[in-house]
């Protein structure tokens, strides 16, 4: 199966010619045999001849001008074709002296210039080794966290190497991008198993695994100061419309027009003076009662602290 290309008008053209191995098509001998059995329609195609080679050991596909052509996807046998403009177009390839070649000349000069002495050198017959460098954020995290993963690269540097990495949490995939640096989303709390894969140019893998704790956020606590001047009440009993607030610095407050609220702001400014001085911050234990017209329904209690 072939497909060319018109350059000028992008349209791809596929042909294809059954030969030998059962389907009623007759098996060949040869090349000679192989060419006669494709036919003038494959041989002398609109887009591209099909010749055999001067050693008679195998074929040459040619684009003839104004196309460019290459096998279609999925011949097993390509790797024994000897194609003229293999691709759709010359682009760049990547040795692993990390030069650039343009187009198939170049690279099938570079592949035949590389000393085979040591296969090591690009990794054949070394194994990949898998380690988790970092995890932002260490092996503790918050539910609704993004956290990276990172290997350990400079393990493996022979040959080439692609790296993916999974966390069976039930949640949302981890992606990789194209460094081997991983993202992941934390979307339930528990205790999950992060893998590392590290895949080399042999197919041979080797996997590294690190336990991650994701944690649940917190409750808010029933009394904290939000800012300088604001205290917040969390939690509260309802149904309620009236707060009794006793700061802890010898004042106190009554709130009214709320309507079964569980949080309510109160602006506050407290004194900062020796006596309620701690050290590094100062201290106020501050209750709140809680009512329903004037049927007391409960309170709450804390400690609100101001750091120097």
């Amino acid at each position: 199966m072939v497909q060319a290309r018109n350059i000028s008008t992008q349209v791809v053209t596929t042909r294809t010619k059954a030969v030998g191995v059962g389907g009623g098509a007759a098996d060949v001998a040869n090349v000679g045999e192989l060419i006669a059995s494709l036919g003038i329609n494959m041989t002398d195609a609109a887009e591209f001849t099909v010749t055999a080679d001067g050693a008679g050991t195998g074929i040459t596909i040619t684009a003839k001008a104004g196309y460019e052509v290459k096998l279609a996807g999925g011949v097993d046998s390509s790797g024994a074709f000897k194609l003229s403009n293999a691709a759709y177009k010359l682009k760049p390839w990547t040795g692993t002296d990390g030069g650039t070649y343009n187009g198939r000349a170049e690279w099938v000069n570079y592949l035949n210039a590389i000393d085979t002495s040591d296969l090591t050198t690009f990794g054949i017959g070394v194994d990949p080794q898998a380690s988790i460098a970092s995890i932002n954020g260490g092996n503790s995290v918050m539910v609704g966290d993004t956290v990276q993963f990172v290997a350990d690269q400079s393990l493996n540097t022979q040959g080439s190497f692609t790296y993916s990495w999974s966390c069976e949490d039930g949640g949302a995939a981890a992606t990789t991008d194209a460094a081997g640096v991983g993202t992941k989303t934390f979307d339930s709390a528990g205790s999950f198993t992060v893998l590392l894969k590290v895949t080399d140019e042999e197919g041979k893998v080797a996997v590294a695994q690190q336990q991650v704790v994701v944690n649940a956020p917190l409750p808010p606590a029933d009394i904290a100061l939000i800012d300088a001047d604001t205290v917040r009440f969390n939690n509260l009993p309802t149904p309620n419309s009236m707060l009794y607030i006793q700061w802890g610095d010898g004042g106190a407050q009554l709130v009214t027009g709320i309507s079964s609220v569980t949080t309510h702001d109160v602006d506050h400014v407290y004194p900062q003076t020796a006596a309620y001085d701690r050290g590094d911050y100062y201290e106020y234990y501050v209750q709140v009662s809680v009512y329903n017209g004037w049927s007391y329904i409960g309170n709450k209690t804390g400690y609100v602290r101001i750091y120097k």
